[in-house]
């Protein structure tokens, strides 16, 4: 019994001296982290205040944005956090075990931003971040619902809440959920359905930081619908199940980017289009100079006369090296489904590195290869009264007419189009 009451004591000195380790712990980790967003380029970040307790601590930071190059003033933002330490940290909505946690609000020092803005944005925006024992930075951002009228306008948007987490800010994954909103005005009604959105990424090279990385993995953001209908209800645009998604891969320093869009519908212009989906892949790209051409843009102050002539150069060297990896861009699927058939087309694209000339970047125009074919129902055009025309087009040999079928075949080769092969004269 006495070795249990002498345990139980040792635990209750280690959990209330344990804030206090974990406090000094925390504002290391704080001190990296402003160290490394004051080497980014275009943002400064200055603790101006930080008034630590057993327990936690106020801190204050101005977060400086850098725009002059836009011809813009600078931008202050005062960070205020209140930070609670590890390791068992309790808050209103729920406890956990973490080194800490910090509750965010935002201020500004600039004539920019209006303080009336930001108190808006603090009442109805919920920033925290918290430091697992691993060292991840987890973000979370909630947003309550917003409603206001203006005039004739009314907004109202949904809830939304986002998780973020970033490990040695090089792996990252995130999560966002929102429930949409409606807008309405004596034009019509804009709705937009549920949205979410989730990322897996991991950093190839360069820093993050200072918006030079380039990142891995995939990335997925879904919209349950966009409508808008006129004034008196008609709908004028709408798309179903939205998805976008793309995937990157890096394989012997060279990027392959899959990119993918897909709908369940379209109506636009009084037609439906079931299934419009487009799904793109460029391979081939040499990570290397991607890095380089990162590192260049990310140092090179734009509209500069001064280093305009340089910038040109280093350009042209990095172009050279991008066709050096013959890379290559590939349309495999651009379709939709009408009343009348589907409707489908293809197209590759890729750079004769022979006939790139490193002295002059527009010889890349022809040194480019493009080959492209599709199809349609030729019902589909007679609806617009177009079918004369794409009678001539069949008879010039530009088009192939099968049935009820349109076809097409179409090359581009030094700087030379063909179509059915039949060369375009231009």
């Amino acid at each position: 019994m006495k070795k249990l009451v002498i345990a139980i004591i040792a635990i209750i000195i280690l959990i209330a001296f344990a804030p206090k380790i974990i406090g000094v712990k925390v504002a290391n980790e704080r001190a990296k982290l402003f160290a490394q967003l004051n080497a980014a380029k275009g943002i400064s970040v200055k603790n101006t205040g930080y008034t630590a307790s057993w327990f936690g601590a106020q801190s204050i930071s101005e977060v400086t944005f850098s725009l002059a190059q836009h011809d813009i003033d600078d931008i202050t933002v005062i960070v205020d956090e209140q930070l609670s330490f590890g390791p068992i940290i309790v808050t209103k909505d729920d406890w956990f075990l973490a080194l800490g946690y910090s509750e965010v609000k935002l201020h500004s020092s600039s004539a920019l931003i209006d303080e009336e803005v930001m108190t808006f944005i603090n009442k109805s925006l919920h920033l925290s971040t918290r430091l697992t024992f691993t060292n991840d930075v987890i973000a979370k951002v909630k947003t309550d619902e917003i409603s206001f009228e203006d005039g004739n306008t009314q907004f109202n948007a949904a809830p939304a809440i986002g998780e973020f987490s970033v490990k040695n800010y090089k792996d990252f994954i995130g999560q966002l959920s929102w429930g949409g909103l409606v807008l309405k005005n004596n034009e019509g009604q804009l709705t937009i359905g549920q949205v979410s959105a989730d990322t897996q990424q991991s950093v190839v090279s360069g820093n993050y930081l200072q918006g030079t990385a380039i990142l891995s993995g995939d990335a997925n953001f879904f919209v349950e619908s966009i409508e808008f209908r006129d004034i008196n209800g008609n709908e004028m645009f709408s798309l179903q199940k939205l998805l976008f998604a793309s995937a990157v891969s890096v394989h012997d320093e060279l990027l392959k980017l899959e990119l993918s869009h897909r709908a369940a519908e379209m109506v636009a212009l009084g037609q439906t289009f079931n299934k419009p989906n487009v799904d793109i892949i460029l391979a081939d790209l040499d990570v290397n100079a991607l890095q380089e051409l990162n590192n260049l843009l990310a140092n090179t102050p734009m509209g500069s006369a001064d280093v305009s002539a340089e910038f040109r150069q280093q350009i042209l060297l990095l172009a050279e090296k991008f066709i050096e990896k013959e890379p290559s861009l590939n349309i495999t699927d651009l379709s939709v489904v009408t009343d009348s058939g589907k409707i489908l087309s293809e197209l590759t694209l890729t750079i004769d590195k022979q006939l790139f000339d490193n002295q002059n970047l527009m010889s890349v125009v022809s040194a480019l290869n493009v080959d492209a074919k599709g199809n349609a129902p030729a019902d589909f055009f007679s609806q617009f009264g177009v079918t004369a025309m794409i009678n001539r087009f069949v008879e010039q040999g530009y088009l192939i007419k099968q049935d009820n079928l349109l076809s097409f075949v179409a090359k581009y080769s030094q700087a030379q189009l063909s179509l059915n092969g039949k060369v375009i004269q231009y």
